[in-house]
Formats: structure tokens, C-alpha cells, sequence
């Protein structure tokens, strides 16, 4: 259930920022990565997660696998 959550949070995937500046564009991911990092879902599910990922792994393949996914 957490695999698939992440999985579709990362298909969105993040914006490809475009400020015209290398500097400015990797600040505004940072800034929007950080913020997705910090909502409450986020900062309670992915500490675990990485945790268990740690420990499993057929849980570390399907996380990286979903996150690749959503890369692309």
C-alpha cells in the first residue's frame, strides 16, 4: 500500500524548474523538494520506509524501482 502511494506521488515527479540560471533553478528544486519532504505525510511515511528498506530487500528494489518509474 506505502509502495503504491510512493509510486504515484513520484509519477507526478517534480517540476523541471526553468529560471534561465543553473543556480537558480537547482534553489527552486531544492526549495519544492524540501517542501514535499516536509508535509506531514511525507515526514511521518518515509523515515519508516527508508528504515525498512534498510532491512528488506525486495522493499529497497520496489521503492528504487518506483522511483525511477516516476522519473522518467
Amino acid at each position: 500500500l506505502v509502495l503504491d502511494l510512493v509510486s504515484a506521488i513520484a509519477v507526478q515527479g517534480l517540476p523541471a524548474p526553468d529560471t534561465g540560471f543553473l543556480e537558480g533553478d537547482l534553489r527552486l528544486l531544492y526549495e519544492v523538494t524540501s517542501r514535499a519532504l516536509r508535509h506531514p505525510v511525507a515526514s511521518q511515511i518515509l523515515p519508516d520506509l527508508q528504515a525498512e528498506a534498510a532491512r528488506n530487500p525486495d522493499i529497497a528494489e520496489a521503492l528504487q524501482k518506483a522511483l525511477r518509474e516516476g522519473q522518467d
